[in-house]
């Protein structure tokens, strides 16, 4: 691998990920503050470190840092009757698809459980379509940075709750949709 490379790398590791870093733990933080019942609820449990990551998902689920992966197709093929010619930019539109009922039951509700593994409810049916809500993209062109952000991010909500409690006492207007370029 050539110097260039390397920095190419090094550069796109630690400008993308301060800025997703960021994102994730303010909308985490400002789902809890929200939330008190929740963050009680989480916190004072005896696996809080585990609950840490059903925070994550859920703040990342609920403001998509990324608006989803983007490809570009490489023949002619036919979705739902609909002709998508080669060479045409198909992007997913994940902060639609975290809040559709189909692939996330009652998608406006707080409920970061729905996160929990080996749970056959009707919360956790998100898991039956593993590819509704992938921040961080796929395969050999997923996010480099995911490992490093989710780390981050977890040392950084564990710090946080061992001395603060987090509380919103402005009136909030939750956001519907935004998209940061």
């Amino acid at each position: 691998m050539t110097l260039g490379k390397i920095t190419s790398i090094v550069t796109t590791l630690l400008n993308a990920g301060i800025d997703s870093t960021a994102s994730s733990l303010l909308f985490a933080l400002t789902d809890l503050a929200l939330h008190q019942e929740k963050q009680q609820k989480l916190l004072a449990s005896k696996n809080h470190r585990a609950n840490i990551l059903l925070i994550m998902c859920m703040g990342r689920r609920t403001f998509p840092v990324t608006k989803g992966p983007a490809r570009f197709m490489e023949w002619d093929t036919v979705i739902g009757g609909y002709t998508i010619p080669r060479k045409t930019c198909v992007s997913l539109d994940m902060a639609a698809m975290v809040k559709d009922e189909r692939f996330f039951p009652k998608a406006k509700e707080y409920i970061p459980e729905r996160w929990l593994r080996n749970v056959n409810d009707e919360i956790t049916k998100g898991q039956e379509f593993p590819f509704a809500c992938k921040p961080f993209g796929f395969g050999p062109r997923g996010c480099i940075g995911k490992d490093l952000l989710k780390w981050k991010c977890k040392l950084e909500l564990q710090r946080l709750f061992r001395t603060l409690k987090f509380q919103c006492h402005l009136e909030y207007q939750r956001l519907k949709q935004f998209t940061v370029h």
